[in-house]
């Protein structure tokens, strides 16, 4: 009987993986890829990865964390002026095109504004 033999050489691009993997261990198979794209190698992204999953290169995606549930809770209202004050920049456009920004700072006890460009 007669069997085909594999002729493939997949050493080259263990040796590429093996090099990308010690200079840059915590990433996946995308950035090791395009690495080797832009190092000029024309090897397909199926055989690269297939080479990649043999030598246990593969990473956990990554889940985002709960946050846990916050309590809402009504605003304190300050007891005197002065003793709480809030900031924030606020941008626009003026009709010409030239963009402006703005600090402004109020006080929370009576809600005065007071605007800095």
């Amino acid at each position: 009987m007669w069997y085909y033999k594999s002729t493939r050489d997949d050493r080259p691009v263990i040796d590429k993986l093996t090099e990308l993997a010690e200079q840059l261990p915590p990433r996946g198979f995308d950035t090791y890829y395009d690495r080797i794209r832009q190092q000029g190698y024309e090897w397909s992204r199926s055989k690269v990865l297939r080479v990649y999953r043999l030598m246990n290169l593969k990473m956990r995606r990554k889940h985002k964390k709960r946050l846990p549930n916050r309590f809402k809770e009504p605003l304190n209202v300050p007891s005197m002026p002065n003793h709480t004050w809030s900031m924030d920049f606020m941008g626009d456009a003026l009709s010409d095109g030239r963009k402006i920004w703005a600090l402004n700072i109020s006080n929370d006890y009576n809600r005065e504004a007071l605007t800095i460009f």
